[in-house]
């Protein structure tokens, strides 16, 4: 395989991870949720943590595909 096949690997493999990480914090802030008032401070922190990793997922897969990332791996 060449350079750039085992980058293509790695940047799906990792934004499939990102994925999995971001499907597993939503399950535990609907979990959370609930539970109820008492359970609103770990609620609020595992809904943060699942919007960085929507805003990731989000700019990830959409990069993807921009006119300037396809010209940067073009030039390698």
């Amino acid at each position: 395989m060449n350079e750039k096949t085992i980058e293509t690997i790695r940047r799906q493999i990792r934004l499939a991870f990102m994925a999995a990480v971001t499907v597993a914090m939503l399950a535990l802030t609907m979990h959370q949720a609930r539970l109820g008032l008492p359970a609103l401070p770990t609620t609020v922190v595992y809904a943060l943590t699942v919007g960085f990793g929507l805003e990731f997922l989000a700019t990830a897969w959409t990069g993807r595909w921009s006119p300037r990332r396809e010209a940067q791996l073009d030039s390698r």
